[in-house]
């Protein structure tokens, strides 16, 4: 069972992995485009800032899937710094479980939202704003699924 949720999250790190570097590539392109006209033709174009901020929503819940299965996010130490051996274990096991706690609760209100957002279009793409709202529960799902990848390393002995 281990082996299967390692191999399942790893799989599904890769595809928040490119899709984040899909999302990084269009708040580029759409950025780019946005100084572009502005500077060369004195004019901007009206859907490029909506799409960057979409994009960067989107690209900001895949890495906060990958930092969550790297430890890589941001975190505050001062407890589990002084801890050693089973405490420290048992308080690596607390972080992820209210991690855990926290991204399903936010992710089924995101649903929610996503649901109710779906009559919204934005103003300058014209996209229901659903779309935008959906990056929660997704991001919240990757999160959810790389702690217990990490619960099932720190239960392998590996150091999560």
């Amino acid at each position: 069972m281990r082996k299967v949720l390692l191999t399942a999250a790893d799989k599904l790190l890769w595809l928040y992995c490119a899709a984040g570097l899909i999302f990084l590539g269009l708040v580029v392109l759409t950025t780019f485009l946005q100084v572009a006209t502005r500077y060369f033709l004195e004019t901007s174009l009206s859907w490029t800032e909506e799409g960057a901020r979409y994009s960067f929503i989107w690209m900001s819940m895949m890495g906060a899937s990958l930092a969550t299965r790297h430890g890589s996010n941001a975190a505050i130490d001062i407890i589990g710094d002084f801890l050693r051996g089973k405490a420290k274990a048992a308080h690596s096991i607390l972080v992820q479980c209210s991690i855990i706690l926290a991204s399903a609760v936010i992710g089924v209100y995101g649903v929610s939202m996503a649901e109710v957002m779906m009559v919204r279009n934005s103003a300058a793409l014209g996209i229901p704003m659903g779309y935008v709202y959906i990056a929660i529960p997704v991001g919240c799902a990757g999160i959810v699924v790389q702690c217990l990848a990490n619960l099932a390393e720190m239960g392998k002995g590996g150091d999560c």
